[in-house]
């Protein structure tokens, strides 16, 4: 334990050889290994920074080999420095290499059954002199078939039935996803870097399901069939550039922006007459600038101060209409702007064993949200923690 954080040697130890990322992580006290990822004893969320760079993807951390490690860290009780919503941080460092480095990976898993799940991964890093560049691309394709029948009697008090059900379902969904990740990072000299992420995200889903109910003796049926298409594509890119002056001062600047659509359509029949036609499209952008400063005073002392701030608009619009009716329709557009404005001031030393951090954030917060152009909820209010 040092400056408050919990850190593993993997370069030096037999973590090293452990077969993922997700093993390594799972020696940390309070993390539980899940398999496909991790999680936190106590909850809430976790904020990844790879060499000293915040990355959004968790994609990206489990691309690591362990061999490519130098060390982890985790520390459960983040400064001031780092958003009220993570409740955890884990550092991770990888080993430098003195000389031009390519790697290239590719994963398949298939899953046959009643479900059906082809999963592809390509993984390719590539490290030339001043340059770093990593490339991922998944592709998931899922088939779901389900068939059930439901025979069920209902009786009185003397022990006679009086009713007998049966209902028959079929099932069939259909689902692909692509995903696109890149991470460049330029160093131009020791003190100076610069780094780009980039996440394109595509999903498309089809559900369709076909229900048939009988009761006897009342002799009454039902035959519901439903379909739903579902589509969503998503753009997230982050820049980050970092500056340590010559008294190991250290500047950080980094600007994101995150683009997601999404759109779903259900078609909804009862008895080939009853038809119901449910539509929903959404637009969110969100922008966001993050400022750092780390200055080391004398005896020991950094103290860090910085400011951060984000913009979100989220436009959607959901129609329903049943053709048998006109009372059962509604047409709505929202419209939702978020603004969030934050800054901190965090001081740190080590005592010997014994490491202190004391810090304070204050963080406005302004959100306006409108249903056809009707104000429905205004606030705003600041907070410190």
């Amino acid at each position: 334990v040092k400056d408050g954080f919990f850190s593993l040697d993997v370069q030096n130890s037999q973590l090293s050889k452990q077969p993922g990322i997700i093993e390594v992580l799972g020696f940390l006290p309070g993390i539980l290994n899940l398999g496909d990822g991790i999680s936190v004893i106590g909850g809430g969320k976790t904020l990844y920074i790879l060499n000293g760079i915040e990355i959004k993807s968790f994609e990206r951390i489990k691309a690591l080999h362990p061999s490519q490690i130098k060390d982890v860290s985790l520390t459960t009780h983040p400064s001031a420095k780092y958003g009220s919503e993570y409740s955890s941080v884990i550092f991770i460092n990888t080993i430098s290499r003195f000389t031009d480095y390519a790697s290239a990976q590719a994963e398949h898993t298939s899953l046959l059954g009643r479900r059906y799940s082809n999963n592809e991964c390509v993984y390719l890093n590539i490290s030339k002199q001043k340059w770093d560049n990593y490339l991922s691309y998944k592709f998931i394709n899922e088939k779901n078939n389900n068939n059930a029948t439901n025979i069920y009697d209902v009786f009185n008090n003397q022990n006679i039935s009086i009713r007998n059900n049966m209902s028959i379902n079929r099932e069939n969904r259909q689902g692909y996803t692509h995903n696109l990740m890149e991470g460049l990072t330029f160093r131009p000299s020791k003190k100076l870097l610069f780094n780009l992420q980039y996440n394109l995200f595509f999903d498309s889903n089809k559900f369709s399901t076909v229900a048939e109910e009988s009761t006897v003796p009342e002799d009454m049926s039902l035959l519901t069939q439903q379909s739903i298409d579902r589509h969503s594509i998503q753009h997230n890119m982050d820049l980050v550039g970092e500056y340590i002056f010559p008294n190991n001062n250290k500047l950080s600047l980094s600007a994101g922006y995150l683009y997601n659509s999404s759109s779903s359509n259900n078609d909804l029949f009862r008895n080939s007459t009853d038809y119901e036609y449910i539509d929903g499209k959404e637009h969110y952008n969100s922008f966001s600038f993050k400022a750092d400063y780390s200055m080391n005073l004398p005896k020991g002392y950094v103290l860090g101060a910085g400011t951060s701030f984000s913009y979100i608009k989220n436009i959607g619009h959901s129609l329903y209409k049943n053709v048998l009716s006109d009372d059962k329709y509604f047409d709505d557009n929202s419209n939702l702007k978020d603004n969030n404005t934050a800054i901190y001031l965090n001081l740190r030393k080590q005592f010997g064993k014994l490491y202190t951090s004391i810090g304070i954030r204050g963080e406005l917060f302004s959100s306006d949200y409108e249903i056809n152009e009707s104000q429905l909820y205004k606030d705003e209010r600041f907070v410190f923690f």
